[in-house]
């Protein structure tokens, strides 16, 4: 698991150097953050950006100080500085950059091949799989993103917008297997049922109060019941709107 998470945080801050990387480092730069142009430079800011990462994962952000990131990284902190505003800075490069990944990922399943022979059901499990290994891998982050909220206006967005876009992917993908509710229901629905999943995945990661864990196998499948349970329910009340 150790070894898988580090290949993927390697991937994710190769990904927001190289593919869309400069367009990324824009869309961050006037949030307090320095875009990397020269080799070296752009070598610090992955080292920082890894070590952010993990140290994410292993322990509270919040108690994780600016030395301490930097020593990790094999930098000074005026380095640091001279690529970050603040820690806030380092955290909002964080979230962007494990958004764009878990949604990169999540396009990338449903534009595969073998996807669109997958029927309904198969097709929610497969977006299910894939968004609920991103927050598997990076449920600290999650984690001290939600502590946050009451600290920093803003905290919470561009994981509160991969959430939003999850609908738009669902509904994409699962419109042309369920023509006869309409897109405007089946948004709606789509909405509804990941507003209860979602919900359930933030209790775990705040509170994991039980039976089932985030790394429980069951969860996913009791998810996947949720959303299917929704959209088949959805689709009956349109039927019965019909015949009335």
């Amino acid at each position: 698991m150790a070894i898988a998470m580090a290949s993927d945080l390697q991937d994710s801050v190769a990904n927001f150097l190289c593919e869309g990387g400069d367009e990324m480092q824009r869309a961050l730069s006037g949030q307090g953050i320095s875009p990397a142009r020269q080799a070296r430079s752009k070598a610090t800011l992955r080292a920082l950006i890894q070590t952010g990462l993990e140290a994410a994962e292993q322990r509270d952000f919040s108690e994780i100080s600016v030395d301490a990131i930097a020593s990790a990284a094999n930098a000074s902190v005026g380095a640091f500085y001279e690529r970050f505003d603040s820690k806030e800075a380092l955290f909002t490069a964080l979230q962007e950059i494990v958004a764009t990944k878990v949604e990169r990922d999540v396009r990338a399943r449903i534009a595969a091949p073998d996807f669109k022979r997958l029927d309904t059901q198969a097709a929610v499990a497969a977006i299910m799989r894939t968004w609920l290994t991103g927050v598997r891998l990076h449920r600290g982050l999650i984690r001290a993103s939600l502590r946050h909220i009451p600290v920093r206006d803003g905290a919470w967005f561009p994981l509160k917008r991969l959430g939003q876009r999850m609908g738009m992917i669902y509904a994409q993908a699962l419109g042309p297997r369920m023509p006869k509710i309409g897109r405007k229901r089946l948004e709606r629905a789509i909405r509804v049922a990941l507003q209860f999943v979602h919900g359930i995945v933030v209790n775990i990661i705040l509170n994991d109060p039980g039976p089932l864990g985030l790394d429980d196998p069951e969860l996913e499948h009791h998810m996947n019941i949720v959303v299917c349970g929704l959209l088949e329910l959805c689709g009956r009340e349109r039927m019965s709107v019909r015949r009335r």
